[in-house]
């Protein structure tokens, strides 16, 4: 007796297979909350940083010659040098003193706001070489009139290489310790050897203990202009103990010569100190050691000023 038999298949329509129900596929798997946060650091911007608003020149006669000056028009710049200089010739008459710490204090506040202007690269621009010529007759005439309570605004400038320059020789024409102080300084931390052999230049027309202190750490230094810049500075100073000092430092050539003449300078800077036993000192010196015809002949005259 036949047996009826009903057999059910699901037959696949050519690639398309039948997909599960939304609510029976599997769910996507989430990120992590870390790995989300570290995506959100990425993606976010670094923050720019904001330059504290620039100062700006003071109202008044002074800020408005500082225009001037800062203006990059000749005429006007002209003009305002002329009014400068007629500033500075009144104050600097006997009697004026109080103009003249008044002028000088009114000159010293407009430097911050002339501080050169550079580009995102750090290049000049047309603006920061106007406020650099600005700047620069503004020491001119600060290197006059000024005195120690100009100092620190000056010495801030030391650190623009813009200005650097004109600001040690303000400092250097300025008869203070605060602006020996300042040199002092500048030399032990600021770089390039070029601007450190001014610096040793100027602070040769200084005295005083720290003086000569920062002048031997100097000797020891790697670049040659710079122990010899630190030679000759030495013997401007009257101290006995400089000479075993500037014959330490060991050089050949044109470097040995410049050694001897320093020292010899040393043995007359001790003479118009009045130190004419210790000057001998170092002439005798000069002649017991290694020297040349000529370097001789030097000490033997300068053997007879004694």
């Amino acid at each position: 007796m036949p047996i009826d038999v009903e057999i059910k298949v699901d037959v696949a329509v050519g690639d398309k297979a039948k997909k599960p129900a939304a609510d029976q596929r599997p769910a996507a798997a989430s990120k992590p909350a870390t790995a989300a946060k570290t995506d959100e650091k990425k993606d976010a911007k670094p923050a720019e940083k904001k330059e504290p608003p620039r100062p700006e020149l003071p109202k008044g006669e002074i800020g408005d010659l500082c225009k001037e000056l800062a203006s990059g028009d000749q005429l006007r710049m002209y003009h305002g040098r002329v009014k400068l200089t007629a500033k500075w010739t009144a104050a600097g008459a006997p009697g004026k003193e109080n103009e003249r710490t008044k002028l000088a204090k009114d000159l010293a506040a407009c430097l911050p706001a002339l501080q050169p202007e550079k580009d995102k690269r750090g290049e000049p621009t047309e603006t920061s070489m106007k406020q650099v010529a600005a700047c620069q007759e503004l020491f001119r005439v600060l290197s006059l009139v000024g005195g120690a309570g100009e100092v620190g605004a000056v010495a801030a400038c030391l650190k623009q290489i813009d200005l650097r320059e004109t600001a040690r020789y303000c400092l250097e024409r300025l008869n203070c310790q605060e602006a020996t102080d300042a040199l002092v300084n500048a030399l032990r931390t600021l770089s390039g050897n070029e601007f450190r052999c001014g610096l040793l230049n100027s602070l040769a027309r200084k005295s005083g203990s720290n003086v000569n202190a920062a002048l031997k750490e100097c000797l020891g230094e790697k670049g040659t202009a710079v122990r010899l810049a630190a030679v000759e500075a030495l013997a401007n100073q009257p101290e006995l103990e400089n000479d075993a000092a500037i014959a330490s430092v060991k050089l050949n050539g044109r470097g040995a010569a410049r050694v001897i003449r320093a020292r010899l300078r040393l043995g007359y800077t001790l003479l118009k100190a009045d130190r004419k036993d210790q000057a001998r000192k170092v002439f005798d010196a000069i002649g017991a050691g290694p020297c040349t015809e000529w370097q001789k002949k030097a000490v033997e005259v300068a053997m007879q000023a004694c």
